[in-house]
This record gives C-alpha cells, structure tokens and sequence, in this order.
C-alpha cells in the first residue's frame, strides 16, 4: 500500500500530471510512483517519492483536506508508515473486479453462472469482562448471546417471503474464533441451534489489527499504539479468514478445466471408435449434478461468530472498498453483519451490526 502522504501541486507540476483530469488511482514502481486524484474543490493533488525529496528526514507537508482545515504530517516516518501500512489485500482500485475470488468464468468461455447464494452473518462477541485476564462474557454479554441464538432459531423456524420469493433458511454452519469470549458466545448460540454443524474454531478468525486504518494509522505508529510487526503477523492471518469463508459456491474455471478436458477425452474416444449408443459424457453429468443440487439448495447460510476488527475488514473487503477504512465502521457486541454473495461473484451487505433483538439497555460496545 502507499501513504496518504500528499502534496498540492502549484508551480513546479510536472506538464504530464497537469494536462488533465486523473480519474483512477494506479500503482507504480517504487522508482517511479507518483500517485494522483483529482480531490472535491477540483485541485490536483500528487505523491511524489523522487530520490531527493526521499532524503529530506524532517520535512512538514500540509494536508489540506475538502472543508479547507489542515493537518500537518511528520515525513520523516513515512517510509515506515508506508512499508507498515501494507495490506495483504490486492491493490484496491474503483472498478469492480468480478474474478475477486479467482472463481469467475473464464473470459474466453460463455457458461451460466452456478451454485447457491451465500449468506455469511457474521456475529460479534458478547460483552466481556475488561478485568478478567481471559476477557470472558459479562452475565449480560451471556443474555445477549441467548437472544441473539434465539432470534437466528426464529428466523429458521419461519420462511422469508417477498417480492423476490421465498427463502427458508437453514444453516450449514457455526464456526467461532479461539478467543474465549467469541467461543463462550458461539456456544451459546448453539443451544438455541443444535442441530447446526460446529466446525472446529477457527484462528484465523481471530481479532487482530489487519492494515493500519485511515486517517488514524500515522498517529498509532508514531505514539506506538501498534507495532509494525503486528500488523505484519495480523495483516496476512486476517486476509487468509477472509478467502476462507469469502467466495462464491462453485469455481467456475475449475468446471471449466474440467469439462474441456473432458471434451478433449471424448473427441479421443470418437477416432479410436466412439463411446457406445446412449452414452452421456461426464461433463454433462457434471452440469445435470450442479444444476440440480442449485435447484434444491438455493440459499447457504453460514454463522461466523468473531470480533469486531475482523468484521469491519471483512465488510470492506468483500465490497471492495479500501481496506484501510475499516475503522470507520462501529458494531455493538452480538449485532448481526449479513454479507451476501450471489453465483456471479456480486456482493451486497444486507445488514451492519443489526441488534433489533435486544432492548437499548442491552446494547454495549464492549
């Protein structure tokens, strides 16, 4: 990732970045990066990480941001900024990328689109105890728990009706991270489900500081707030829990490996004499199988009970927003976060740290 480090281009612009509009952010070589945006009152702003300009240590820059107000940024720890601020995730840029999950089509292959809508909802601990050594849930972070495990039984006891059709939901799942207060919460829970799967819990689930967030991160490495060691071991076990539970049901280019392989089989069997009358090759097999176990199964919900960092970067990932605005986002304990993820690779957020299951005075940030 680059810094947020910027600088307002007046008289020494280079002629190129100045002949017009920048309308996307692109990554460049270190050697050469330069990073442009036209911001909201229409100035042109730029990144310049020039040789010379590197070597000035104690350098003040202004940042003046859309209301006029300024701040003002130490450039002498930029670089370790700039080095502590990289994410694990892929380079964010403003046009939707559809193969996120590397399950996309093909490009050179027209082929329907397969597998079940997933709903992932993603559950935030209970309250905890703050005095506790091992941070263990509070007797009201237990009660939101059981409310939280019997509006999830409630709403697969019925069936969702609207202009869209019907949806009854049934989980396939329950997994929770190994902190203590997210497995106390998820066990919970599970009372109120019983019959639904409890994989083991997972570390990768675990909370952590994923990327350095924006605009706080400057401020936490220059105070010490978070070492850049922990977000280098953070960073990368965050992103491995989002591609775990983050994609689409069927990877289409492995089914379409598959079928041309399978194709080129047949085309092999048709000169050596031909397969027998009323033979049905594997790969249409294979289209009949997912197609059918589509039809049964439409819906996939899936309970991730976890921590609120890993759910806000969660979010931002998987609707391809910046990753570093993750802190911008705030759930209260046991809310109710639904990421949906249709056959295509479109991601919608259904709902955010939803707790209309418990009254006001149950609500607790911690």
């Amino acid at each position: 990732m680059f810094s947020r480090v910027a600088r307002s281009l007046t008289s020494a612009a280079p002629a190129l970045v100045c002949a017009g509009t920048v309308q996307h952010l692109r990554w460049q070589p270190s050697s050469e990066r330069r990073l442009c945006a036209t911001r909201p009152r229409g100035e042109l702003w730029c990144e310049d990480n020039d040789k010379e300009k590197k070597k000035e240590k104690r350098e003040k820059i202004s940042l003046a941001d859309s209301s006029g107000r300024e701040e003002w940024f130490d450039y002498g720890v930029a670089e370790t900024y700039d080095e502590a601020m990289m994410s694990p995730a892929v380079p964010w840029r403003r046009s939707w990328n559809p193969d996120w999950d590397g399950r996309h089509p093909p490009a050179e292959k027209k082929m329907k689109t397969q597998g079940k809508i997933k709903h992932i909802l993603l559950i935030r601990h209970g309250q905890y105890d703050l005095e506790d050594a091992e941070h263990g849930l509070t007797e009201l972070g237990r009660e939101q728990a059981r409310l939280t495990g019997q509006r999830l039984a409630q709403a697969a006891a019925g069936v969702k009706k609207d202009r869209y059709g019907e949806v009854k939901i049934v989980y396939s799942s329950l997994v929770s991270s190994c902190v203590l207060r997210a497995q106390q919460t998820a066990g919970i829970i599970a009372q109120e489900l019983p019959d639904v799967y409890r994989p083991p819990d997972d570390p990768l689930l675990n909370e952590g500081h994923p990327v350095l967030p924006a605009p706080h991160g400057k401020r936490w490495i220059q105070e010490g707030e978070v070492l850049p060691s922990t977000l280098i071991e953070d960073g990368p076990r965050m992103e491995a829990g989002f591609r775990r539970y983050f994609k689409r049901d069927v990877d289409h280019k492995r089914i379409a490996r598959r079928e041309k392989r399978e194709k080129e089989n047949m085309e092999k069997a048709k000169e050596k004499g031909g397969p027998g009358e009323g033979f049905v090759p594997p790969f249409a097999q294979t289209e009949e199988a997912e197609a059918s176990k589509s039809k049964e199964k439409e819906h996939e919900f899936i309970i991730v009970v976890c921590h609120m960092n890993a759910i806000r970067y969660f979010v931002a990932r998987a609707l391809q927003l910046p990753p570093e605005v993750w802190l911008r986002m705030r759930g209260n304990n046991c809310g109710i976060t639904e990421i949906i993820i249709q056959p295509d690779g479109r991601v919608s957020l259904g709902s955010f740290a939803d707790v209309g299951h418990l009254a006001i005075e149950q609500v607790t940030f911690h």
